[in-house]
């Protein structure tokens, strides 16, 4: 009995101080709730803090954006206008240097066009003073592309060849297409003959530098410039164009005549010479040693077999083409073409082969006959030419 009721005591203590202990935890737990209340509190309230703070953050990166936009608007229309004005001072200084460099060029070509033992070097240095002409440089920047410029360009070009060939050209408008050249007397006919032929031979010349002119959609060359003065001439005549409208280096075309149809008929003869001096060995011969040649008849081989696909190309660019378009446009403008004695004496004495009547021709070979047919027997008449 007495172990009952102690059992009994017992386990009533132990449950009292089990529920003493759980009503602690409660306890506790009520308490920590409370922190965490607290806690979350503070925690939310520094997250509004955050969400204001972001919120003004964001306002001050717009604000920033927007006045960096508008620095890099100025900087940008600032940059613009720099580089626009060191394109201009580039543009500038290359049209000085251009200047300066091509009239060098030209006075040194001019000098050594005269002194050249051979006519292929005074062709040769004729081409590069043909070249070295301001207009012949001109791109598509800066001021080369005002068109008033051009014309401006062209007129100075024309006027100065014109007064530098009236030191080479004989009096009367004496040509002698067959000169040779002199170098042990340089203010002779046939040295001075000479120089000037070999500037007749190369006024079609264009520089690869030079950009086409918008008005003929192709660079113009100075004798591109010579004939479309001369083509314009009827016109003018008429009185449908008064002068000076048109492009300026017009007057200064038809302001020399006479001299303009010296330089036309020693080039127009020159082809004759030409195609000789590139299809045989004649330039390597004596005066005399070529003269008992062309007497017995000299067959002047043109042939794509002999000369190759390039060389039959090379012959009809250089000499087949310039010769034909000459006699056409001469022919265009009323001046028909004359030969000296000597010209038709070379003309007579050469035999082109293959010939029109030859079997199983090429292209490049009928191209290059008709070509020099055109050149040899033309059937035009004067004024009903096109002009190409």
């Amino acid at each position: 009995m007495k172990n009952l009721i102690a059992l009994a005591a017992t386990i009533g203590f132990l449950g009292l101080t089990t529920g003493c202990s759980e009503v602690k935890k409660i306890d506790e737990m009520k308490d920590n709730t409370s922190q965490m209340n607290d806690t979350t509190k503070t925690l939310l309230e520094k997250t509004g803090d955050m969400k204001d703070k972001l919120g003004e953050m964001s306002t001050t990166t717009e604000e920033l954006d927007s006045k960096m936009q508008d620095l890099l608007d100025v900087a940008k229309a600032d940059l613009t206008e720099r580089l626009h004005n060191v394109e201009k001072n580039m543009a500038e200084l290359f049209d000085s240097m251009r200047q300066g460099d091509g009239s060098g060029l030209r006075r040194a070509a001019f000098d050594k066009i005269q002194t050249q033992r051979s006519l292929q070097g005074r062709v040769a240095e004729a081409g590069l003073y043909m070249m070295s002409f301001e207009f012949q440089v001109m791109g598509n920047v800066g001021i080369d592309q005002d068109a008033v410029r051009r014309d401006l360009l062209y007129q100075q070009a024309v006027l100065e060849f014109f007064l530098k060939i009236d030191e080479l050209a004989l009096p009367g408008g004496k040509f002698i297409p067959h000169a040779k050249p002199d170098v042990d007397d340089l203010e002779s006919d046939d040295n001075r003959a000479s120089a000037f032929n070999a500037l007749a031979f190369a006024l079609h010349k264009v520089n690869r530098k030079q950009a086409a002119d918008p008005n003929y959609g192709r660079p113009l060359s100075m004798y591109d410039l010579i004939m479309n003065a001369l083509l314009l001439k009827p016109e003018i005549d008429n009185g449908r164009i008064q002068l000076p409208a048109g492009p300026h280096y017009i007057k200064e075309v038809l302001a020399r005549p006479d001299r303009v149809r010296q330089l036309l008929m020693a080039r127009y003869n020159m082809f004759a010479y030409g195609l000789l001096g590139l299809s045989t060995n004649m330039v390597e011969q004596s005066t005399l040693r070529q003269a008992l040649r062309l007497i017995g008849g000299l067959d002047v081989d043109i042939s794509e077999r002999r000369l190759g696909a390039g060389g039959l190309s090379y012959l009809i660019e250089e000499i087949l083409e310039p010769a034909a378009r000459t006699t056409r446009d001469m022919y265009a403008i009323g001046l028909a073409p004359e030969r000296t004695l000597t010209t038709r004496f070379v003309l007579s004495r050469s035999n082109v082969i293959p010939n029109a009547r030859s079997l199983n021709l090429t292209a490049l070979e009928r191209r290059a006959l008709e070509l020099w047919t055109d050149y040899r027997d033309p059937k035009f008449e004067l004024g009903s030419a096109a002009h190409r």
